[in-house]
């Protein structure tokens, strides 16, 4: 068969914009940056249009290129961030890479780090407790959330069995019910 138009392309991505902006943001948590990822995610996809299979999910195909095109994001974001902090480059220069004694640099903490509440316009103490989950069980959990999609419509997109997409949603409500009571005020600690 032969790849899919420009004219397809646009139709089936506006059909699908709102699932991959989710994810976008689910990654990046950022509304803008996540815009910028789907504009790239965008212009990759028509680049690779004769990867794509018809007759096979659009939405899913093009949820990989926007996955990976909003970490590509985060991963420039946290270089650009490390390299600008003026205490970073105090302590990369004075660190001597060949030294057994200097720490390694630590683990990249970009699911939850990257994941800015502040831009998302969600209640400060949800949006507190969304930053410390992992980026799949959030990805999973907005989806299902915000787009109200099925187990089954999430593991498509995802490329995930539906079982793991209902296990990491069940997962991220029961880390946010726990991370949310735990946070809420008392009434003795109230009055």
């Amino acid at each position: 068969m032969p790849p899919l138009s420009r004219d397809e392309f646009t139709e089936l991505y506006l059909a699908a914009h709102p699932k991959l902006w989710t994810v976008a943001v689910a990654v990046i948590g950022d509304r803008d940056l996540a815009e910028d990822a789907l504009q790239d995610a965008a212009i990759t996809g028509l680049k690779k249009l004769d990867s794509y299979e018809r007759g096979t999910s659009f939405a899913a195909w093009m949820s990989q290129i926007v996955r990976f095109t909003s970490l590509n994001y985060l991963r420039k974001r946290e270089k650009r961030d490390r390299t600008s902090d003026p205490e970073h480059i105090v302590e990369a220069t004075a660190a001597d890479p060949h030294d057994p004694s200097t720490p390694a640099e630590p683990a990249s903490t970009h699911a939850a780090g990257a994941f800015d509440p502040d831009k998302l316009g969600i209640d400060d103490r949800l949006a507190a407790a969304l930053v410390t989950l992992p980026a799949d069980r959030r990805i999973c959990l907005l989806l299902r959330i915000v787009q109200a999609l099925s187990y089954d419509e999430i593991a498509e997109m995802l490329d995930i069995p539906a079982s793991t997409a209902m296990s990491h949603v069940h997962r991220a409500k029961a880390a946010l019910k726990n991370q949310l009571s735990a946070a809420a005020p008392t009434e003795e600690g109230a009055a």
